[in-house]
């Protein structure tokens, strides 16, 4: 599905089954390709990073999360990290002709310097990519806010340098511009026909453990319902990889479930 164009003029798409008998008719899991967890080292601030670095240093990106090595194994063709796989390709070969380097922005700002809220022994912290996009008055931004740091590309012309292949996932901020809105119904055109829940690429919430300092991450999920679930970023969930086709590739069909699109 194209979720939308990029500022080099190429167009997002967000996995969204494979094709039978040449049409796109895939609904609920099946619009699904693996399940992963999102990083299993959700115990510090470095649970939210797309990649990650130490306790002291948490956003340097020097570790790949438990999500990015599944897509990167996917894009392979391959099974491994521990994911469960209901499908299989391999685009490497088909890469540099019709894939364009665009940014998956991992969003890690946040701009709180006191809780947003309680629960518990728990204050809770709202990274900014939530904040913005579950205000009573939602204002996504294509933008990436950190700059570089958080802009994964797999050159460093435009971003961070610091994927492998050119696949990513969505941000909360796409997804609004979608039609999703907070807690409420979210019967839009990226829906699957499913209440599983799928992973954003956006961080949500930072907990701190007021007594013992212990702290935790949660990452935004989705699911039809809406995307107003923030959850642990150790648990295995859905996955519909993205990436994005250059500018002037050209394409036959009409763009309809019975009629798709196909690459030429």
């Amino acid at each position: 599905e194209m979720v939308r164009t990029t500022e080099t003029g190429g167009v997002k798409l967000l996995y969204s089954g494979n094709p039978t008998d040449g049409k796109c008719t895939a609904t609920g899991n099946d619009q699904f390709v693996f399940m992963s967890s999102f990083n299993s080292n959700r115990y510090s601030k470095m649970g939210v990073g797309y990649m990650s670095g130490t306790n002291e240093e948490p956003y340097t990106n020097e570790t790949d999360s438990d999500i990015k090595k599944a897509l990167e194994y996917w894009f392979e063709g391959k099974k491994s990290n521990g994911a469960t796989y209901s499908s299989y390709i391999n685009l490497v070969p088909y890469e540099e002709e019709y894939l364009e380097d665009a940014v998956w922005c991992n969003d890690r700002s946040m701009s709180s310097l006191s809780p947003d809220s309680s629960v518990g022994d728990d204050d809770i912290y709202h990274f900014d990519a939530y904040k913005r996009n579950f205000a009573a008055n939602p204002k996504p931004n294509l933008d990436c806010p950190r700059g570089e740091i958080d802009k994964f590309t797999t050159s460093t012309d435009n971003g961070n340098g610091k994927s492998r292949y050119k696949v990513g996932l969505i941000t909360v901020d796409e997804l609004t511009m979608g039609g999703y809105r907070g807690s409420r119904n979210a019967n839009t055109y990226l829906s699957t026909g499913s209440l599983s829940l799928w992973w954003s690429i956006s961080p949500a919430r930072l907990y701190i453990d007021s007594s013992s300092g212990e702290i935790s991450t949660s990452m935004v999920t989705v699911s039809d319902t809406s995307f107003a679930v923030s959850v642990s970023d150790s648990l295995f969930i859905n996955v519909r990889p993205m990436v994005s086709i250059k500018y002037g590739i050209k394409v036959t069909g009409k763009g309809t479930a019975d009629n798709p699109y196909i690459v030429k």
